[in-house]
């Protein structure tokens, strides 16, 4: 779980083409919330609702200059917490106009283990400052090369929402580079084409479905082959419909459970 968020704002960003490089309007604004519910099963255990995860995006200055001001939070559910208290904040601060981000921070607060981090970018020298610390511990600090699109999570997320679906190539292998606070991990993904998906409570939705693998920092595939699948809406927005990814025991689920804020209209939420 302590990693759930990133995974999933990662592997949603498998759509290919940052808006500023399509030339293409931004799938978000100001205002916008999407609220996830998490859950697990297994053989034995029914599907069963553990956490939630809620990502906002808003509008703020630094130092006179415009940007969206990210913020994703990651919670157990009070049903659950006496068994794991999970409770992960993240916010990226996104340029909204080259869609870059500037600084991203992250609070790690999982029973009691506590983390602070911060990414701070410099891309004129192509190197993002990281740096963390668990409670009292001395500060740890690298700085971390950036070459291309190399983003945290978060930023990720919301930097590569917006693509032209007539690019996206059926069975085509494609990666892109998640920064984390030590190294660069990258996520090979495939498109897999197009697929109605039904969400309890919400309605079915027109949606692209994608195969993930987490990769080394040299971009091979792990081992074991574990793949994730994600379901985006098939339309201007591309929100997370649908993530699964198998573990060790059972399976972990997150489907979307509320929107507000959207750009456009979910065309895709079929009546």
């Amino acid at each position: 779980m302590n990693r759930l968020i990133t995974i999933l704002c990662a592997l949603f960003c498998a759509l290919g083409v940052a808006a500023q490089q399509s030339g293409v309007q931004p799938a978000f604004r100001a205002g916008e919330e999407l609220t996830l519910k998490v859950s697990y099963r297994a053989k034995l255990i029914p599907n069963t609702e553990v956490a939630t995860v809620v990502m906002s995006v808003a509008d703020t200055t630094i130092n006179g200059r415009p940007y969206y001001c990210i913020y994703a939070n990651a919670r157990t559910m009070p049903s659950w917490r006496w068994f794991y208290n999970l409770n992960d904040t993240y916010r990226s601060y996104i340029d909204t106009t080259t869609f870059r981000p500037v600084l991203a921070t992250s609070q790690i607060r999982e029973n009691g283990y506590r983390a602070w981090s911060t990414f701070e970018y410099d891309w004129a020298k192509g190197v993002s400052i990281n740096r963390k610390q668990r409670r009292q511990n001395p500060i740890d600090e690298r700085h971390i090369p950036i070459a291309g699109e190399s983003y945290d999570g978060v930023s990720l997320f919301y930097d590569l929402r917006t693509t032209d679906p007539t690019t996206l190539v059926e069975g085509e292998d494609r990666t892109i580079a998640l920064l984390l606070n030590d190294t660069v991990r990258y996520i090979n993904y495939r498109y897999l084409g197009r697929e109605r998906k039904k969400v309890r409570g919400v309605g079915t939705f027109r949606t692209l479905k994608f195969s993930c693998q987490l990769a080394t920092s040299t971009g091979e595939s792990f081992e074991d082959g574990t793949e994730f699948f994600i379901w985006i809406s098939d339309d201007r927005n591309k929100i997370p419909i649908f993530f699964e990814s198998p573990i060790r025991v059972g399976s972990v689920r997150a489907y979307i459970s509320g929107f507000d804020g959207l750009r456009f209209p979910l065309e895709s939420l079929e009546e």
